[in-house]
């Protein structure tokens, strides 16, 4: 017999966060490490409704990935993430080699969207 543990607490992540809350941390998990299921959603909330917190930390742990603790706004998409990551790498490069074009940055990324 199991005995009855409390939810894992997660700071930053209200406990009483409504299903919509985790429905698009989910969507975001499987968009970045299984997109094949993203169909599956719906179904899965469908069976884990009331326990969607659950469901999320589950997944979570399936594709070895720490909670997305930000509970502000969701969460960033993987396009958002591609654009961050070129930024950065841009930007050190323009700060070593030439930093007068730093300012260029943002023009450059909306050149290439």
């Amino acid at each position: 017999k199991q005995g009855t543990q409390a939810p894992l607490a997660l700071p930053g992540v209200p406990q009483n966060a409504g299903p919509e809350h985790w429905r698009e941390l989910i969507v975001q998990l499987y968009k970045d490490h299984n997109p094949n299921k993203v169909g599956d959603i719906d179904g899965l909330m469908a069976k884990y409704k009331g326990r969607e917190r659950a469901l999320y930390l589950c997944i979570c742990e399936k594709y070895r990935v720490s909670p997305n603790l930000e509970s502000k706004g969701s969460p960033m998409t993987s396009e958002e993430k591609k654009v961050k990551k070129y930024r950065d790498l841009i930007t050190e490069i323009y700060k070593e080699h030439n930093p007068s074009k730093l300012s260029d940055i943002e023009g450059l990324l909306q050149k290439y969207k």
